[in-house]
């Protein structure tokens, strides 16, 4: 058993794209990728999906391989699993993923908590029926590699305005059994029983940790959640405004640094409060 458990959002978090965060393109130099954040370079390692490419700076991946000597590292993400499987070798330090905002846990060989899984069975025919919905008023979705939730995502319902997007997110027709929530501009719904905070909390009661050893970095709305059930929460300084005004109301730690220079500085931050005994405490 390690000292503790942190829970770490992915994108806009630890990783990070030219689309959403103006990341530039990563550009070879010598042995190494170097990509500008905000006027200032970084050394990073990058993955490319089927929709994009995200990077992770070297300075981010060293650290967390540091904080896994003594914190089970888990990535929370509203993606699936088929995100993850390309982007596995720019996360190779986490023990385990929270997957779809929730709806799916996975062990660091991308084995399915089955007990989980079960729980959100339960909201399969009401899934159903938010896809029929929506198909039916001729929105496109992603569900590629989900298995428990539905992704709206903008850029593939280009002919429809913003304002209709935005109305969808407001009053999109669900089933008790169901929740959503936006993440990266994107409508996600998935199960009720899921969520960040709900899956996090039943990481840590099924992995043996307590309230008190669990730490949870986040940016973006649906972040909330599972900030709140961590005792130690940090938010990137440059998080969603909703998040940043809900982690000031709190007086949660807000990184005076932006993008890769936040996240690095909050690691940093996380290994500083932790003593020589606690920074060499052997894995499982």
């Amino acid at each position: 058993m390690k000292r503790g458990i942190l829970f770490t959002d992915v994108d806009g978090t630890i990783l990070f794209s030219k689309k959403y965060h103006g990341i530039s393109d990563p550009e070879k130099k010598g042995e190494i990728y170097v990509a500008n954040a905000l006027g200032k370079e970084h050394e990073v390692l990058f993955a490319v999906t089927h929709r994009r490419a995200t990077c992770i700076s070297k300075v981010t991946y060293d650290l967390a391989h540091q904080l896994r000597r003594s914190y089970s590292i888990i990535c929370v993400t509203g993606a699936g699993i088929t995100s993850i499987e390309q982007r596995r070798h720019v996360l190779d330090f986490a023990d385990g993923f929270i997957l779809e905002n929730g709806a799916a846990i996975v062990d660091a060989s991308l084995q399915s908590d089955e007990e989980w899984s079960s729980r959100m069975g339960e909201s399969v025919d009401a899934l159903e029926r938010a896809k029929s919905y929506l198909n039916a008023n001729g929105w496109n979705i992603d569900i590629e590699g989900m298995v428990a939730s539905i992704r709206v995502r903008p850029e593939e319902n280009k002919d429809r305005k913003n304002r209709e997007f935005e109305n969808l997110c407001q009053r999109v027709p669900l089933d008790r059994s169901l929740r959503k929530t936006t993440n990266m501009g994107y409508l996600d719904i998935f199960p009720a029983k899921a969520g960040k905070g709900q899956s996090a909390e039943y990481y840590m009661r099924h992995h043996g940790y307590d309230e008190e050893s669990s730490i949870a970095v986040g940016d973006d709305v649906n972040d909330v959640a599972m900030l709140s059930v961590a005792r130690k929460k940090f938010v990137l300084g440059s998080a969603h405004p909703l998040v940043l005004d809900v982690a000031r109301k709190h007086e949660w730690y807000v990184s005076n640094g932006m993008l890769f220079d936040g996240i690095n500085e909050i690691l940093l931050e996380i290994l500083k409060t932790m003593s020589p005994k606690q920074d060499t405490v052997p894995s499982n």
